[in-house]
């Protein structure tokens, strides 16, 4: 019985201790704004993503363009198509991530400015469109709360099968000596 209910703690402690270990994931965002798309890879203790492969495709899975990301995780290429696109984010060690950006027509009937115009994220008047994802704020939060939260439900879960192996030791029947019935 004892060994038994060793082995389950085991167990409960090794199934608590994977799901608090905060696990290494990576992140794409994609913007597009004043004729340029710009790709942004990220870890989520808020590292860039260097050297990662970028995949643009369209809504047909046909692939539209293909980069690798800079020093600080970023991909910056012209851009004047319009619609929905697929980006794909390969980091290596298979970190993956994916996300996707819709580029509307604007008034002048192309997709933006045109493709010369700088990349101004701060320009007011420049139409801006973002993926549907969380903010990179909110992706790289930190994760100590659920690991502390993880390492507390270890810690009850062996303080009660401590107690539950005091108890069936206290109310088990004493062994009979050997040869006795």
């Amino acid at each position: 019985m004892v060994r038994w209910a060793r082995c389950c703690l085991g167990v409960v402690a090794m199934a608590g201790l994977l799901a608090a270990t905060p696990r290494h994931a990576v992140f794409v965002k994609a913007q597009w704004q004043a004729g340029q798309l710009r790709i942004e890879g990220f870890y989520d203790d808020d590292l860039p993503a260097v050297g990662a492969k970028v995949i643009v495709q369209d809504s047909q899975g046909q692939t539209v363009a293909e980069g690798t990301t800079n020093d600080q995780g970023v991909w910056r290429l012209a851009w004047t198509r319009e619609g929905t696109f697929t980006v794909r984010l390969d980091a290596g060690d298979g970190h993956r991530a994916h996300t996707t950006i819709t580029i509307p027509r604007s008034a002048s009937g192309t997709a933006g400015a045109s493709a010369a115009a700088p990349f101004n994220p701060t320009s007011a008047e420049a139409e801006r469109v973002t993926d549907e994802q969380q903010s990179r704020t909110e992706l790289t939060a930190s994760r100590w709360p659920r690991a502390v939260l993880g390492v507390a439900l270890i810690a009850v879960l062996a303080v009660a099968t401590r107690q539950v192996l005091r108890h069936s030791r206290s109310t088990s029947p004493p062994a009979s000596p050997a040869g006795q019935p």
